[in-house]
């Protein structure tokens, strides 16, 4: 098959010869077709005016999410959502045991699945994703912070050891621009830190690059364009309100306008070229 048109056309023939026997079938069905990757005039023009999707409850849903997912990929491809997955990855029981569990939510069948596991345990790491490729970098085995970095192929569900940062970092952030990582921050088991390296995927190699206005561990970092926004965290001795922007093109860092409050711990994320910051710890202060 040359493109997802072929899927989706190939689909609603064989719904057509049997309308009625088989629209119970077709939600089903179409959990693989990966309306995302098909051209947008056909998705508005043919997809959203079939009956199916402005009849059916679940199919109308279904295509609701896909649209989304069309959306953020098409302003920042490297979210953490591939195709209808959401991926957690990694972490900390209540029992403080550290995980290197993988697991994937499909929200349209509301199923978590479990994947292949992390060949490290670690929590405190961060995760980008680019290209179909999740990105497992540094974070903590419990005891100090490493400077391991693994790559997991969704297709296969296989993982894949690739060049580790320059230094360990646990609790840092990072972010993706094209087909590079920045790994920003975060803290070597003694300081917060100021570096930031950048990963490049073709040569699987780490570098550095311009630092940070501010040390920062814990904090909130997105991509939007050519730029990434880095928000809050926390310098080893309070949280932080401050925020500052670094311009790839040029590689300056710039403040930006701080939070309304001091926050680390937090998450951030981007729709419609806006920041949304949430929820987060100040305990420090």
């Amino acid at each position: 098959v040359r493109k997802e048109e072929e899927v989706y056309t190939a689909v609603m023939r064989w719904l057509e010869f049997d309308p009625e026997g088989r629209v119970e079938d077709m939600v089903k069905i179409m959990e693989n077709v990966r309306l995302p990757l098909v051209q947008w005039e056909f998705l508005m023009g043919k997809v959203s005016k079939h009956k199916l999707f402005t009849n059916n409850e679940q199919c109308r849903h279904y295509f609701q999410v896909c649209l989304y997912v069309y959306m953020v990929n098409r302003k920042n491809k490297n979210v953490n959502i591939i195709f209808l997955s959401l991926f957690f990855s990694g972490g900390e029981t209540t029992n403080r045991d550290i995980l290197c569990r993988l697991e994937s939510f499909n929200p349209i069948t509301n199923k978590t699945k479990q994947l292949t596991p992390m060949p490290t345990i670690r929590r405190s790491l961060s995760v980008v994703v680019i290209e179909k490729m999740l990105y497992a970098i540094g974070g903590s085995d419990g005891t100090s912070a490493i400077n391991t970095v693994e790559m997991y192929n969704t297709e296969k569900d296989t993982w894949m050891p690739r060049a580790g940062l320059c230094e360990p970092r646990a609790s840092l952030s990072a972010a993706a621009v094209d087909d590079k990582i920045f790994a920003l921050g975060g803290h070597n088991g003694l300081n917060a830190l100021r570096s930031v390296e950048i990963y490049d995927v073709d040569t699987n190699s780490w570098s550095a690059t311009t630092e940070m206005l501010s040390s920062r561990s814990m904090a909130a970092a997105v991509s939007i364009h050519s730029q990434i926004f880095i928000l809050g965290g926390y310098d080893g001795s309070m949280d932080l309100s401050s925020a500052e922007v670094l311009d790839t093109r040029n590689f300056q860092w710039k403040p930006i306008s701080s939070m309304h409050e001091a926050r680390s711990m937090m998450d951030a994320a981007v729709l419609e070229e806006k920041i949304f910051v949430v929820g987060g710890s100040s305990e420090s202060q």
